[in-house]
């Protein structure tokens, strides 16, 4: 006799979360409010974890480790390289912006001082004429114009720390594939605990103007 509750699908592990695209996109981006950084930079840093999620890469672990790094700078550019304004490294979504806003203006071959989780620099590469390539020492991986993937994604991706070069750049090698992955409950808390500090704590005046003012009763 086959027993039933044997049946179907195991239930996904306490460790691990399922979440949509777009809640993956609305809790990075309440995180990246919550640390510090402004709406148009936390809308670009939510939409950076979805696209890489949306790839199979874990943009959400990858954007909290930039967040919870304590020397990360914003982007200056001059003379084609991009640099950590005063002392610290670069946040990758500030280079992600800078590649953005000055598209037109930059030169065939931009390069960057040590940029934070540079994984997250891919999804500002897409869109372009042309595939680009995101090199470091030791590979390359290439964004094309639709978004494709090809090169050492995977390195790219574990890699913490990075000086970086943009270029544009062929899609080589097999492209990358992957499934949408499940973002860890640990990396989930703590994204949430930076998205809280958006949050207005309670007063006595809020708690005095909670509520009717009216009375109900007839």
């Amino acid at each position: 006799m086959t027993d039933p509750t044997g049946q179907g699908v195991a239930p996904p592990s306490a460790d691990v979360e399922r979440l949509s695209l777009g809640e993956i996109e609305a809790i990075c981006q309440k995180a990246a409010r919550g640390a510090g950084l402004d709406w148009g930079l936390a809308e670009e840093a939510g939409f950076a974890a979805r696209w890489l999620c949306a790839r199979g890469i874990d943009g959400a672990a990858a954007l909290l480790a930039v967040l919870e790094r304590e020397d990360v700078g914003p982007a200056v550019l001059a003379e084609g390289v991009i640099r950590a304004q005063g002392l610290g490294v670069l946040s990758p979504v500030a280079v992600g912006t800078v590649l953005s806003d000055f598209a037109g203006l930059l030169p065939h071959r931009v390069t960057t001082g040590p940029v934070a989780q540079p994984v997250l620099v891919l999804p500002f590469l897409q869109g372009r004429r042309e595939a680009a390539s995101l090199a470091w020492d030791g590979g390359a991986v290439c964004v094309g114009a639709d978004g494709a993937l090809s090169g050492e994604v995977a390195a790219l991706a574990a890699a913490d720390l990075l000086h970086i070069e943009i270029s544009a750049s062929r899609l080589v090698g097999p492209e990358w594939s992957g499934t949408e992955p499940r973002i860890a409950a640990c990396t989930l808390a703590r994204l949430d605990a930076l998205a809280l500090r958006t949050t207005v704590p309670a007063s006595d005046a809020s708690r005095a103007g909670a509520g009717s003012a009216g009375d109900d009763n007839d």
